[in-house]
């Protein structure tokens, strides 16, 4: 099961918002703890957490991600108690920020395979070059 496609494919609304903090919470954890996928320096996550989180959390937060994200989880869950617009908002934040990465993902797929195609072009053409002088 994946669970950023089951996050984007889920319809926000308060009918199911249990659903949605659960998801969002687990997709979190991908964005903020994995150092591969979205961000490598802990520095970047500000941007992300002023943008699709709406909040201007402290410095000493970006210093361990473990800490950001429990930090995220708690507010995302008590606005979702207390207050749900912000809540449903923030959580479609983070769909439309899947979704452009999801298209940055496929794009960047698209263009490594192409690289890959034309250095595997190159590399036969060096290859006949050889040969033809080797037969000459």
């Amino acid at each position: 099961m994946d669970i950023k496609k089951e996050f984007l494919n889920i319809n926000i609304s308060k009918k199911n918002s249990e659903i949605a903090l659960l998801l969002s919470t687990a997709v979190l954890s991908e964005i903020i703890l994995d150092r591969e996928a979205y961000y490598t320096k802990n520095a970047d996550l500000k941007s992300f957490t002023e943008e699709i989180l709406e909040k201007d959390y402290g410095e000493y937060l970006f210093n361990a991600r473990p800490a950001l994200f429990a930090r995220s989880v708690k507010d995302l869950r008590e606005h979702q108690k207390k207050e749900i617009e912000i809540f449903l908002k923030i959580a479609k934040n983070i769909q439309k920020f899947l979704m452009n990465n999801v298209e940055k993902d496929k794009n960047n797929k698209n263009k490594s395979n192409n690289d890959k195609d034309k250095k595997s072009n190159s590399n036969k053409d060096v290859i006949d070059a050889w040969r033809a002088v080797i037969e000459s």
